[in-house]
C-alpha cells in the first residue's frame, strides 16, 4: 500500500498552522466558521495531492478515512451557520478549543507517517479461506450479534419492527448502563462490524446466482435498518465505510468512476442520517408513520446542523481543567485498558472517570463525547490531545501494513474491519480497545475456528478465490 505523501502532509500542516493564527476574535461562531472552512480546503487539497496519481483503490486507506472522520467530528458542523455557539461558550474558550482541535489534527497527520513497514525480503503467507467458510462466518456473526435482539421479542418479526420504529433507547433489547451476566449476550453485537466487509467480499465473487447474492446481502441490509431506526449516525457511516473499503480492495479492476461512487456511499449515508435521524430518533419513526408528527416537519431542514457538538464540549473542558480540577492523567488509559473486560468478570471495574464530561457539561443522565481531542485534553492538556492524535495516526500506519488486494480475502476483510476501531477511537479513545475486538474475533475465526471446521466437516473441494470485476 502506498505510504503517505510527505508533500501532502506539509500542505495540511501549513493549513493547520494558518488556521491556528486565524482562530481569534470576539465572536466564537465566526471564529469557528473561519477555521472550519480553511481546514476543509486544506484537507481536500492534501487528499487530492496525495491521491491523484494513485490507483482508485488507494482512495480507501484507513489513514485518510481517519483524517476525514476527525474533521467531521470536530469542525464539519461549522460549515453551516451556528449562531447558538457564540452564546454557549466564551471567545477565549472557543479559541483554545479550536487550537486544541488543530493540534489533534496535526498529531493525526504526523502520526500516520510512523510505523511504516521496512522492506522485508520475504512476506509471510496469509490465510485465504474458501467462500463457504466466509459464508458460514457471515451467518454466525449475524446470529450471535443479534440473538439478544431476537430473544427480547421472542423471535416475533412484527414485534421487532414495532420496536425498531419506537423512540430511541425504548427497545427491550437496550441494556442498562452497568452490565451484568445477562448483558454478556448483548456484547456480542460487536460482531455486527464484521458483517459489512464479509458481505462485500462475498458479493464480488464469481459463480453465484442473483438470488444467492440477494440472500447474502440480507444481514447487512438488516444491520443498516436497525442502525438507521435507532438514529446512530456514526454507526451507519462506519458500516458503510467498512463495506465500501472491502469492496474497493476486493475487485481486480476498479475504475475511477466506480471508485467515486463507492467513495461517496458512506458520505451520502452520513449526510442523510445526520440530517434525518435527529428529526425522529427521540420520538421514533412510528410517530411519523402514524401521523402524530407530520412528514413535513420530519423532512424539513433542521434549524441547526449538528454532528456531535464536540467543539462545545472541548471548550467547556478548557474552562474546568486545570483551573478547577487537575488533569486525569493515567486514569484515562487505565479506563481504556479495562473497557473490554465484562463487568460480570470484574465487578470492581470503574463505572466512569472520576470527573466525566457529562458532569462537566451538566447533563449527567446522557452520553457526551468530546473526540480524541477532548479526551486527550482530559488526560494531559494539549500534550494529551497531540499524543492521542499521533497514536491514532501511528495505528493507522501500522494497519496499512496489512496485505490488502484482490487476491487477499482475509487481508481485505481484516483491513476493512479496522475502520470500526479507527472511527470509534476518534470519537472516544477510551473505547478503542473495544473497537479492536471484532478484528481480534476475525483473526481467531480464521486462524483457529476455520482449521478446526475443516477437520470436522467433510472436504467440499477447493473453491475459486477470484473476483469479478466491478
Amino acid at each position: 500500500m502506498t505510504p503517505p505523501d510527505g508533500r501532502a502532509t506539509a500542505v495540511l500542516l501549513a493549513t493547520l498552522a494558518v488556521a491556528a493564527l486565524v482562530a481569534s476574535g470576539s465572536n466564537a461562531t465566526e471564529m469557528a466558521s473561519r477555521v472550519a472552512w480553511l481546514v476543509a480546503v486544506g484537507v481536500i487539497a492534501a487528499a487530492v495531492w496525495e491521491l491523484w496519481r494513485c490507483e482508485p483503490r488507494q482512495w480507501f486507506r484507513i489513514d485518510l478515512a481517519a483524517l476525514a472522520a476527525a474533521y467531521y467530528l470536530t469542525l464539519a458542523e461549522f460549515l453551516a451557520p451556528q449562531p447558538q455557539f457564540a452564546s454557549e461558550t466564551t471567545p477565549e474558550s472557543a479559541q483554545l478549543a479550536l487550537r486544541l482541535v488543530l493540534i489533534g489534527l496535526a498529531g493525526l497527520t504526523i502520526g500516520r507517517h510512523f510505523a511504516w513497514p521496512r522492506h522485508r525480503k520475504k512476506e509471510t503467507a496469509w490465510p485465504n479461506p474458501r467462500q463457504a467458510e466466509w459464508t458460514g462466518l457471515l451467518l454466525t456473526c449475524f446470529v450471535l450479534a443479534n440473538l439478544h435482539l431476537f430473544l427480547s421479542v421472542q423471535f416475533n418479526p412484527v414485534t421487532l419492527l414495532q420496536e425498531l420504529l419506537g423512540p430511541r433507547f425504548s427497545q427491550p433489547w437496550c441494556r442498562e448502563r452497568l452490565g451484568d451476566s445477562r448483558a454478556l449476550l448483548s456484547e456480542l453485537q460487536l460482531l455486527n462490524y464484521l458483517i459489512p466487509p464479509v458481505t462485500a467480499w462475498l458479493l464480488v465473487q464469481p459463480g453465484g446466482t442473483l438470488w444467492r447474492k440477494a440472500i447474502i446481502a440480507l444481514p447487512v441490509a438488516f444491520l443498516l435498518l436497525v442502525s438507521f431506526c435507532s438514529g446512530t449516525r456514526y454507526v451507519v457511516a462506519t458500516h458503510a465505510a467498512t463495506f465500501a473499503t472491502c469492496l474497493a480492495w476486493s475487485v481486480p479492476h476498479l475504475s475511477a468512476r466506480r471508485a467515486g461512487l463507492l467513495f461517496g456511499l458512506p458520505l451520502v449515508l452520513l449526510i442523510v442520517v445526520t440530517t434525518a435521524a435527529l428529526q425522529f430518533r427521540h420520538d421514533g419513526l412510528s410517530q411519523v408513520l402514524s401521523g402524530q408528527i407530520s412528514a413535513r416537519k420530519v423532512h424539513a431542514p433542521p434549524k441547526r446542523f449538528i454532528v456531535d457538538n464536540n467543539l462545545r464540549t472541548i471548550a467547556k473542558l478548557t474552562e474546568t481543567f486545570p483551573q478547577n480540577h487537575p488533569f486525569l492523567g493515567l486514569e484515562v488509559p487505565w479506563n481504556m485498558l479495562l473497557r473490554p473486560v465484562p463487568r460480570a468478570f470484574f465487578p470492581a471495574k470503574p463505572e466512569k472517570l472520576s470527573l466525566s464530561m457529562e458532569e462537566v457539561i451538566g447533563i449527567p443522565q446522557t452520553t457526551i463525547a468530546a473526540s480524541f481531542v477532548g479526551e486527550g485534553y482530559l488526560m494531559a492538556g494539549w500534550a494529551g490531545s497531540l499524543l492521542f492524535g499521533i497514536g491514532l495516526g501511528a495505528l493507522c500506519a501500522a494497519w496499512n501494513r496489512l496485505p490488502a488486494g484482490p487476491a487477499a480475502s482475509f487481508g481485505n476483510i481484516l483491513y476493512a474491519s479496522g475502520m470500526a476501531w479507527a472511527f470509534l477511537g476518534l470519537r472516544s479513545p477510551i473505547w478503542i480497545s473495544v473497537g479492536f475486538l471484532p478484528s481480534v474475533a476475525l483473526c481467531a475465526a480464521v486462524t483457529l475456528a476455520f482449521p478446526v471446521a475443516r477437520r470436522l466437516l467433510p472436504a467440499q473441494g477447493a473453491e475459486d478465490h477470484g473476483s469479478s470485476g466491478l
